[in-house]
This record gives C-alpha cells, sequence and structure tokens, in this order.
C-alpha cells in the first residue's frame, strides 16, 4: 500500500483519504515520523479531524515541547467540528 500511496499523497490533496490511507500504513510499519507528517499534513482537510487526531494520538509521544503545536491542532480540529 505504501508503494501505491506515498508517489501519489501529494498530488492528491483534494482526497484526504489518500493520505489518511497512507498515514494509517505507515503506522502499521513503524514509520511513525512519517505517519506523523501525513496525519498534521492531512488535518486541516480531512471530513472527521477528532480521527485524525485519535490516530496521530496513537504514534506519537507527545512531549512538553508539542504543547503549543497540539493545542493548535485541537483548536482546528473544534473549529472544524463547530462548522459541521
Amino acid at each position: 500500500a505504501i508503494g501505491l500511496l506515498e508517489p501519489i499523497a501529494d498530488q492528491c490533496d483534494a482526497i484526504p483519504s489518500v493520505r489518511f490511507n497512507l498515514a494509517n500504513t505507515l503506522a502499521d510499519v513503524g514509520r511513525f515520523d512519517d505517519a506523523r507528517r501525513h496525519y498534521a499534513a492531512v488535518l486541516p482537510i480531512h471530513a472527521q479531524p477528532a480521527k485524525v487526531l485519535y490516530n496521530l494520538a496513537q504514534v506519537v509521544k507527545f512531549r512538553e515541547s508539542d504543547r503549543e503545536q497540539l493545542s493548535a491542532w485541537r483548536t482546528m480540529a473544534a473549529t472544524r467540528l463547530d462548522s459541521n
């Protein structure tokens, strides 16, 4: 799946499920840094931002230095949920 999704992820931003599925697959094989990058990229456009944040939390051990980024992601997710 990675071999199919990775080359097209940057070209398919109109289809968030491509990047989201790539992130899930990367997480499944232990490529957590890559998964984090793709979850972060898909968060602003995914129809279910809470689902993206949940999956992100499964692959990242957040540290104190991540507090600001986490806060921004939570705000983004809450804003998107409120607008739906």
